[in-house]
C-alpha cells in the first residue's frame, strides 16, 4: 500500500471538562472534623486541579485531564482532600452506636416461608439472575421474553438475559438433578425477577416464591394451605380456583389453577386478588427442558403475601407437661385434599387435644396396595394435659373418637 497524504485526527471529538464543586460542610461531615478550606484548596491545587470559583464555603474545581476517569464526583474530591490532610486530625471517638435495622415486610414474610418450605422438606435454591434467552421461559406475569442485554456487557451468551421467571431456573436445576440420578426433588427459591416496563428505562422487579415438586400437584396445594398458618394471617387466606378463561400454555389445562389471596371485608364481603399460578408443567414445557416426567410447580408475587393482614404475635408460656402423640394413616379417595382434613382435625374438639399444635402431615402414599383412584394419608396429633401427664388409657380414648370421626367425614378406612 502506499501512504495516505494528509493527518488522520483520532481525537476528532475531545471530552468536555467536567466542573466538580466541593463544599465545606460535605467535607467536614464525610471526614468527621473541619477542614479548612485554604487546605482543601492547596492539596487539590497540587493534585492539578483548576480552581474555576471559590468561595468561603465551597470551591469549583476542573479535575485534570489524567485524573478525569477517577475525579468525577464531589465524594471524589473529598476522598482526596481527607487523604492528604491526614487522618490523624479526626478525633478518636470511646463510643459507637449500633442500631438494629427494622425488618421490611418482604424480609420478614421470606423469613417465615423459608421455616415452612425445609420443615416440609424442601431444598432452598439461589440462581443466577441472567438466564439463557434460549430458554422457553414461562410466561408468569408477563408475555414479553426476557430482556435480552447489551452484548458488549455479557459474558456468556447462556447468561445474557435476565430472567423474568423464577421457574425458568428451578427447571434448569431439575434437570441438572435429573441428569445425575439424584432422585426425587423438592425446590425453592425466594428472589427478584425483572419484567420489561414499557417505555421505561428499567424493567420493573418483583420479589417472588417459586416451587418444583416432583411429586405431582397435590403436594404443592397442600403446601400453599400451610401458607396462612406459617404467616399468622388474620382475616385473610389463601385460595386455589379454577383459570378464568384458558389456563396459561406453560401449565397443564386439567391440572392449573390460580392462586387467590381472600380477605375478609367490613359487610362480610369477599375481596380476592390474584398473586399467582399453580399446576403441573405442559407437556411442551416438559420437552422444552428436556425432563423426563412432569413435576407441578407454583410461582406467588411475594410481596402481595407480605402486604395481607398478619395477626399480632403472642406469647404463652412453655408447656409443663409432655405430649403425646398418636398417629392415624388412612386410605381415602384421591379427591380428598389435605387441606381439607386439616380443616376438619383443627376444626375437631376434644378437651385433651393441645390446640396449639397443628396437625401434623406426615405423608402420602399412592399405589396398588391402596387401590386405583386411592391413597393413603397420614398425619398426626398431640395431645396434652394443662394439669397433669395423661395416661395412654385416656390418649387412646379421645383418639379413638377422633379416629372414628375423621373416617365417617371422608369415607375411609384405616390402612393395614
Amino acid at each position: 500500500g502506499k501512504i495516505a497524504p494528509g493527518v488522520i485526527d483520532v481525537f476528532a471529538r475531545p471530552r468536555p471538562q467536567k466542573t466538580l464543586d466541593i463544599r465545606s460542610s460535605e467535607l467536614n461531615r464525610v471526614f468527621g472534623a473541619p477542614v479548612p478550606m485554604a487546605e482543601a484548596r492547596r492539596i487539590l491545587t497540587a493534585l492539578g486541579c483548576e480552581i474555576v470559583a471559590e468561595s468561603s464555603s465551597a470551591l469549583s474545581v476542573r479535575a485534570p485531564s489524567w485524573r478525569r476517569g477517577e475525579l468525577e464526583r464531589e465524594i471524589d474530591l473529598i476522598e482526596e482532600v481527607a487523604r492528604l490532610y491526614g487522618y490523624n486530625h479526626v478525633p478518636d471517638t470511646t463510643a459507637m452506636s449500633a442500631r438494629v435495622p427494622h425488618r421490611s415486610p418482604a424480609e420478614v414474610t421470606s423469613g417465615k416461608l423459608r421455616t415452612l418450605l425445609t420443615a416440609l422438606g424442601y431444598f432452598e435454591c439461589v440462581s443466577d439472575s441472567l438466564i439463557d434467552p434460549r430458554w422457553k421461559a414461562p410466561a408468569v406475569w408477563t408475555s414479553h421474553k426476557p430482556l435480552v442485554l447489551d452484548k458488549a456487557s455479557v459474558l456468556r451468551e447462556d447468561h445474557s438475559a435476565l430472567r423474568n421467571s423464577l421457574l425458568a431456573s428451578l427447571l434448569d436445576i431439575r434437570r441438572f438433578n435429573q441428569d445425575h440420578r439424584t432422585g426425587e426433588a423438592r425446590l425453592f427459591e425466594i428472589g427478584k425477577v425483572f419484567i420489561p416496563a414499557v417505555a421505561q428505562p428499567r424493567p420493573e422487579e418483583r420479589h417472588v416464591l417459586a416451587i418444583v415438586d416432583d411429586r405431582g400437584f397435590q403436594h404443592v396445594a397442600d403446601t400453599l394451605s400451610r401458607v396462612g398458618e406459617a404467616l399468622s394471617l388474620e382475616a385473610a387466606h389463601l385460595r386455589c380456583s379454577a383459570p378464568v378463561g384458558p389456563a396459561p400454555a406453560f401449565l397443564n389445562p386439567e391440572q392449573a389453577c390460580a392462586v387467590l389471596r381472600v380477605r375478609e371485608m367490613p359487610g362480610n364481603e369477599r375481596a380476592q386478588d390474584s398473586i399467582g399460578w399453580l399446576g403441573t408443567i405442559s407437556p411442551d414445557l416438559q420437552k422444552a427442558f428436556d425432563l423426563r416426567s412432569p413435576v407441578a410447580i407454583c410461582e406467588l408475587d411475594l410481596m402481595k403475601l407480605a402486604n395481607l393482614p398478619h395477626a399480632p404475635s403472642r406469647y404463652s408460656e412453655p408447656p409443663r407437661y409432655p405430649e403425646v402423640m398418636r398417629d392415624i394413616a388412612m386410605v381415602v379417595d384421591e379427591s380428598v385434599s389435605w387441606s381439607d382434613v386439616d380443616t376438619f382435625a383443627r376444626a375437631w374438639h376434644e378437651p385433651l387435644r393441645d390446640k396449639r399444635e397443628a396437625p401434623r402431615f406426615l405423608s402420602v402414599f399412592r399405589g396398588k396396595q391402596v387401590g386405583a383412584g386411592k391413597k393413603s394419608l397420614a398425619l398426626s396429633l398431640v395431645y396434652r394435659a394443662p394439669d397433669r401427664t395423661l395416661t395412654d388409657d385416656e390418649v387412646n380414648a379421645a383418639h379413638k373418637k377422633f379416629q372414628d370421626a375423621l373416617l365417617a367425614k371422608f369415607n375411609g378406612v384405616l390402612r393395614a
